[in-house]
């Protein structure tokens, strides 16, 4: 898969395969993945995610902060069913949920913005990076 941004004017652009394209995995098994990126802009990263192929639904990013080519092996997690009752979704799990279905991987290039003295992360995680002012 390509995905391609005109953000700075320069066009970027990044493909992402993995070691099992095309084929199922098991839940508990180690999936590779691996990305090459053209035209990125310095001091970008990329953060590979899961999408639920028939809902569309992009789930945290399973590393962030990643080098703008490279690869990284995922554990794909056990889905286990919640205990408590949920709005279904398409493939029959709760809406938001991992659950046995198809899945593709995605990837998002960015640029991380610099981390400033005094200042406290208060993002859900490294690719949410909104900062504050941390009172002395």
């Amino acid at each position: 898969m390509t995905t391609t941004s005109d953000a700075t004017g320069l066009s970027s652009s990044i493909s992402v395969i993995t070691s099992a394209d095309g084929e199922s995995i098991v839940q508990g098994t180690a999936l590779k993945i691996s990305w090459q990126t053209s035209n990125a802009p310095a001091g970008s990263a990329v953060a590979p995610m899961p999408e639920k192929a028939l809902t569309g639904h992009i789930f945290d990013p399973i590393a962030s902060a990643l080098r703008t080519s490279g690869s990284y092996t995922w554990h794909v997690p056990i889905f286990v069913n919640e205990p408590i009752p949920c709005a279904p979704d398409l493939t029959g799990g709760c809406i938001g949920s991992m659950n046995p279905t198809t899945y593709k991987i995605v990837a998002r290039l960015y640029t991380p913005a610099r981390r400033q003295p005094h200042r406290v992360w208060t993002g859900k995680d490294s690719s949410d990076l909104d900062y504050m002012d941390r009172k002395p």
